[in-house]
């Protein structure tokens, strides 16, 4: 049993008995065959025989029809896990494979930006420690910058939203001090586009009508719906507990319906105008949001989450729309379009949206997460064009296991650690502003320990190597 579960030998991921070989979906498909040969071949000859009774018969009979079932679904499965790697090693399958993920950061600020670490060691260009944890991928940030997000964060709430029970466009929003999600409706002037969307509101929100959120766009994948990041992510769950504990600031979550039915939309405007869906994300949902919710408007408090097809969407959005959010994080997704054969909305090879050659030539100031298993077939081929495209001030952190496919399971389990990401990553997130500053609020959970270093040095007037005082 052990040789079975080793990553090394035949069942190895290299091996002649790997679980996405070849040699396993044919030996599925012949144990299926067989099993079918027995079902209508040979049960029917023992039932004939004289001593046979009719519970014997019975059992026989449910015995070999559960048989041949399980062994053409086996097949079936192997055939479908070879195609897509749901699992990439029998390790994954049987849940004994390691959990190391390694961990590189590509681009990020320099130590002129200011985004130094504690040490001062710097986050550029694919650093590592052993154990797998990169250094911190800063977004770079000005004292400006810093200074308008702080106003941002305390600016004055007009009276429209600080009475959420009485905005319609917040059906069943409950006069409760507890975390609570609402469905609503966001059309789009814009993007003649109208969809449902899932909004997560933090503990706390009714009853603290003066205080602003910063916001998690998150946009599932294909299959899916906005209800996904309840139901398997648990991510307003997660960011509120996280909150609660002082580890990230207390979060918006809009969840909106990015692939309706089975439409793969890859969240473009296609071609010949037919669908706007980037219009829609970018333009008509960001302008609901602050027309209806109490948020810190400033891009380093907004940021998005994909996972799969949803990943590729959080990506570029992030990439072409850095004045929308200034970060993202990408679990399972990829760096350009992936449409099914004929269902193209835009062209192959269409610079708007090759986010490797867009990064190289624009440099967005944004910082992105990605996750994937090291034998996802959608992952991986995009990531090296774009880790070799970004660069300061631009960042990439990338992380990967080795034998992980395309598998849901995967990316829930990294999400509380692409959270700890963000909150130390961007300064909308990590909070902390108020403390240093003097004036803290403990209770919404932003601690000053949760700023880097760079970020603590802009505020207090102290240069960053090769800037000026504040």
């Amino acid at each position: 049993m052990d040789s079975l579960l080793a990553l090394t030998g035949p069942f190895g991921p290299d091996g002649p008995l790997a679980l996405t070989g070849p040699a396993i979906c044919w030996i599925a498909t012949a144990l299926a065959l067989a099993s079918l040969v027995v079902a209508v071949v040979g049960v029917p000859r023992r039932l004939r025989a004289p001593c046979t009774g009719a519970v014997r018969a019975a059992l026989t009979q449910a015995g070999a029809f559960l048989l041949c079932l399980v062994l053409v679904f086996a097949a079936i499965g192997a055939w479908m896990n070879r195609e897509f790697v749901f699992y990439g090693a029998w390790g994954d399958l049987l849940g004994t494979s390691p959990d190391a993920v390694s961990a590189e950061t590509f681009g990020g600020a320099s130590e002129a930006d200011g985004a130094s670490d504690a040490d001062g060691a710097s986050d550029a260009g694919g650093a590592s420690d052993a154990n797998g944890e990169s250094a911190a991928s800063t977004l770079p940030t000005s004292p400006t910058e810093l200074q308008d997000l702080d106003a941002a964060r305390t600016a004055a709430v007009p009276a429209a939203l600080r009475a959420p029970l009485q905005d319609a466009e917040l059906p069943g929003l409950a006069d409760d001090d507890a975390g609570q999600d609402v469905t609503v409706t966001i059309p789009g002037p814009a993007s003649g586009i109208s969809r449902t969307a899932v909004v997560h509101l933090p503990p706390g929100y009714v009853s603290h009508p003066d205080r602003r959120y910063p916001v998690v766009l998150a946009l599932h994948g294909i299959p899916g719906s906005p209800g996904v990041w309840e139901q398997a992510f648990h991510l307003g769950s997660l960011l509120d507990e996280r909150a609660a504990g002082g580890e990230i600031a207390p979060t918006i979550v809009v969840a909106p319906t990015t692939y309706p039915g089975r439409a793969d939309t890859e969240c473009v405007d296609a071609v010949d105008g037919s669908a706007l869906d980037e219009t829609w994300l970018s333009q008509d949902v960001p302008a609901w949001i602050r027309a209806h919710l109490r948020t810190v408007e400033d891009p380093l408090a907004w940021a998005t989450i994909g996972y799969s097809a949803g990943g590729w969407c959080a990506s570029m959005l992030s990439v072409r729309h850095p004045e929308l959010a200034r970060a993202s994080i990408s679990l399972g997704g990829y760096f350009t379009p992936s449409y099914p054969k004929g269902k193209e909305r835009t062209p192959i090879g269409d610079p708007r949206y090759d986010l490797p050659a867009l990064t190289a030539q624009t440099h967005p100031p944004v910082a992105m997460y990605f996750f994937a298993g090291g034998k996802d077939p959608y992952a991986q081929p995009s990531l090296g064009d774009m880790q070799a495209a970004v660069a300061a001030p631009t960042s990439l952190e990338v992380r990967r296991d080795e034998t992980g496919g395309h598998m849901i399971l995967g990316w829930v389990e990294q999400t509380p650690d692409a959270l700890a990401w963000l909150a130390r990553t961007a300064p909308g997130f990590g909070g902390g502003l108020p403390l240093v500053r003097g004036h803290a609020d403990s209770s919404i959970g932003w601690g000053s320990e949760i700023m880097n270093h760079g970020q603590k040095e802009l505020l207090r007037g102290v240069p960053p190597a090769g800037g000026r005082p504040v």
